[in-house]
């Protein structure tokens, strides 16, 4: 049989996908699954955390005097027994989401503080500029409402932006201004792509229980409490036996763009 001649000029197909996971996924899953296992994270796995990829993370760390307080609740402190501040769990926990964020995007983490210089593209605490930049104390006010719009408008771009906020208390000028920016940024008629994540550095209801009218009223914007009120919370729900404090960051982090831990701090039905 005479071969058609057109046949012959077809351009060959594309192989069809195989799913074949490629030697730098590999590479990447493997560095994932290193950095859950040594912050003990063990509500989430690796590829839960692929949606981070599609986010640009940065980070507002509130370095005010207050920060110099104990972390844990009064309650649960013990005399002649290490008391870290407040300070000290937050650069623990940006470390942690800088070493996470650095598995997908090899440029790092921007940080910024309310009272000092900014430091860029972190990968993690083995940084120098990470390690000189928290080697000095916190000291100085809650500028927080200015640096959020200051920050906002320097990582404005084509890719969304996940933007943490830790602080510990009232911003300058109080409550209203703060909530007018978080509004403006995130509200239905932004034209900004950010999403917000709210840690509060503090149990003390008098100092962040503002924080809640914007978790109820943005859906932009996620409040997360400190670390010892999560966890009292969650086991409280009954999802899971154990809360570290590697399992509280990655539910930060995931909380604003993944919906399976929506109201995991609330008890069943």
């Amino acid at each position: 049989m005479e071969q058609n001649p057109n046949l012959a000029l077809s351009p060959t197909p594309p192989p069809a996908p195989t799913g074949t996971v490629t030697g730098d996924q590999a590479k990447m899953l493997q560095r994932l699954n290193a950095v859950l296992a040594r912050f003990e994270i063990t509500i989430a796995e690796a590829n839960e955390l692929v949606v981070l990829q599609d986010y640009e993370i940065v980070v507002i760390a509130d370095d005010s005097g207050s920060m110099r307080s104990a972390a844990a609740p009064a309650h649960m402190r013990q005399i002649g027994q290490p008391s870290p501040t407040r300070w000290d769990e937050l650069k623990h926990t940006v470390s942690e989401m800088a070493e996470l964020a650095s598995c997908f995007d090899s440029s790092g983490i921007d940080i910024f503080f309310l009272n000092r210089s900014p430091l860029l593209g972190v990968k993690g605490s083995a940084d120098a500029s990470f390690a000189s930049a928290f080697a000095a104390l916190p000291t100085g006010s809650t500028p927080l409402t200015e640096t959020v719009q200051r920050v906002a408008e320097r990582v404005a771009g084509e890719r969304p932006v996940l933007l943490f906020v830790m602080t510990d208390g009232m911003p300058n000028g109080g409550k209203d201004p703060f909530i007018k920016v978080m509004r403006e940024l995130t509200g239905p008629n932004s034209t900004a792509k950010v999403r917000v994540q709210i840690m509060a550095c503090t149990s003390e209801e008098s100092e962040i229980s503002w924080l809640n009218e914007l978790d109820a009223e943005l859906t932009g914007v996620d409040v997360t409490d400190d670390y010892f009120s999560e966890r009292q919370e969650v086991l409280s729900a009954g999802r899971v036996a154990k809360f570290t404090r590697g399992d509280w960051c990655m539910k930060a982090m995931l909380g604003p763009v993944s919906s399976k831990f929506d109201g995991w701090d609330e008890r069943h039905a």
